[in-house]
């Protein structure tokens, strides 16, 4: 199984490091080391799939390089007919974006896209077995699995939705009070709370061992497992964090990079140092990954 992993400074300058033999980190060989990408414009955010890396630079263009489909790549290559986009999310095998005009776009080639056009604002969306979540300003989420649709309606009654996140079929968000939630990733599945705390949280994540991640507002991250009702404190002053399937990184201010890749709490070891993070991405669905 492929693995490659992206880091996005504050500067706009990408690194890399992993499997590169679908060109997916460009003209360079497999590394275990982090190492600057040769990009010849300014990014502002990065995006990978199993094996495809995906970069939107500063006027909101689309550039893939690596593999889909049938196609491979060996340069960031722009994606025509797609501007000015503001969000990116991907999966093993496709992008989800959303431009200024709220139009939403499903990249599953070089060639070709899907193209959706909604009347409400979109301010978060996934894409995961197949189904594309979003959610809008009020809060209402939208399920969208080839010809169906469904709308769940935000309930004043209940905490409104502001952000979300899904892997392996679970669907992971929070709340306006900070609270963190999880259900299955179909319209019918019941939310459940993961953790109510004093101390609101800024990000939840999900992993393939039915983990819970968290990051409160004071930075500490938290791994919450199944069936827990303390969930145990990995490290505190971390900034930014991202999993996929068995692979875990988090950056800590100082621009230390740390990695988990057996899914087993409190077993982190340091990568290395990079500076200025602002953004990094691992590739779904990752078995297995090397310590740096």
């Amino acid at each position: 199984m492929s693995s490659h992993t992206l880091f996005l400074t504050n500067n706009g300058e990408v690194y890399g490091c992993g499997n590169n033999n679908y060109y997916q980190l460009g003209n360079n060989k497999n590394t275990d080391i982090i190492y600057h990408l040769d990009i010849d414009f300014s990014v502002t955010q990065v995006g990978t799939g199993r094996l495809f890396s995906a970069f939107i630079c500063t006027n909101g263009n689309l550039y893939i390089m690596g593999k889909m489909q049938s196609y491979t790549k060996s340069i960031p290559t722009l994606i025509p007919d797609i501007y000015h986009i503001t969000k990116m999310k991907c999966t093993p095998y496709s992008i989800l974006v959303l431009n200024n005009e709220n139009s939403l776009f499903l990249i599953e080639t070089y060639t070709s896209y899907i193209k959706y056009d909604f009347s409400f604002k979109i301010v978060d969306m996934v894409h995961e077995q197949g189904i594309i979540i979003l959610l809008d300003e009020i809060g209402n989420l939208t399920y969208i699995n080839g010809n169906e649709k469904y709308i769940i309606p935000y309930d004043e009654t209940s905490p409104k939705i502001i952000s979300l996140s899904s892997s392996f079929g679970c669907l992971v968000f929070l709340d306006q009070y900070g609270n963190g939630w999880k259900c299955g990733i179909t319209h019918n599945s019941i939310p459940t709370i993961v953790i109510e705390n004093n101390i609101p949280l800024n990000n939840i994540y999900c992993n393939s061992y039915n983990e819970i991640y968290t990051i409160d507002c004071n930075n500490n991250l938290y791994i919450h497992e199944s069936g827990d009702i303390i969930p145990h404190k990995i490290c505190t002053d971390v900034i930014y964090f991202n999993n996929k399937g068995s692979l875990s990184y988090f950056v800590k201010s100082d621009g230390s990079v740390w990695i988990t890749s057996d899914g087993i709490k409190n077993r982190f070891s340091l990568c290395q140092f990079i500076h200025d993070v602002v953004e990094f991405y691992i590739p779904s669905r990752v078995k297995s990954a090397r310590k740096f």
